[in-house]
């Protein structure tokens, strides 16, 4: 589930590198590399939330924040368990 921040956030790095549709499409297969091979062994995996964030480590500048949200029935913790992920702009 992507956030409209962080569609937005992707279409002006492809804008901003010129890169048209075939950038998008590197930005995305960038971003979601590792999600793609991790989600299908994550037992109790609700969805993935894509969103911006503020880089703590490069001031002024955000990043992308992948979150893994899974079912607290799939762990023995009560709630729901999330997983972050980041990917900055510098990378993508």
């Amino acid at each position: 589930m992507f956030s409209d921040e962080s569609l937005t956030f992707i279409a002006e790095q492809a804008v901003e590198r010129g890169t048209g549709a075939r950038g998008l499409r590197g930005i995305l297969e960038t971003l979601l590399c590792d999600t793609m091979f991790e989600a299908p062994k994550i037992d109790g995996l609700i969805r993935c939330e894509v969103v911006v964030v503020e880089d703590q480590d490069v001031p002024d500048r955000n990043k992308l924040e992948i979150t893994k949200v899974v079912s607290p029935e799939s762990h023995t913790s009560a709630g729901v368990n999330q997983e972050r992920s980041s990917l900055s702009a510098s990378v993508i």
